[in-house]
């Protein structure tokens, strides 16, 4: 009897310390999850803004070429130049962006697989 009552013992340790490493991976993955959507949100708001300065740099190149004055041409020549680094670096927000956002969604997958296995195991 006593054999059994430690195998009985030895399992039921068994089970519980799966439980805390699952629980641990998911914490891990929630964190995951939350940390790239927090850069998700900063690349968004991040992007926007740049969108916002693209429009005024076209605003203002369209004004110096109204003016036509030799000034302005250079003065349009650097702008272009700030409209295309813009323009990059916007590209690049949205790679980072749309990286992000796939990344949250296959760590919310691995999750909701995790929770279906041990709901699986636990019945």
């Amino acid at each position: 009897k006593t054999a059994l009552e430690t195998e009985v013992k030895r399992a039921q340790r068994a089970e519980r310390a799966a439980e805390e490493r699952g629980e641990r991976e998911r914490t891990r993955l929630r964190c995951s999850v939350k940390d790239l959507e927090r850069d998700l949100s900063a690349s968004q708001a991040h992007a926007a803004k740049l969108s916002a300065d693209l429009q005024d740099m076209r605003t203002k190149v369209a004004k110096y070429e109204r003016l036509g004055r030799a000034e302005a041409a250079a003065r349009i020549d650097f702008l272009e130049k700030q409209l295309n680094e813009a323009g990059k670096e916007l590209r690049c927000l949205k790679q980072q962006a749309n990286y992000s956002s796939k990344q949250s969604e296959a760590n919310k997958d691995r999750e909701k697989a995790m929770r279906s296995r041990e709901f699986n195991v636990t019945r």
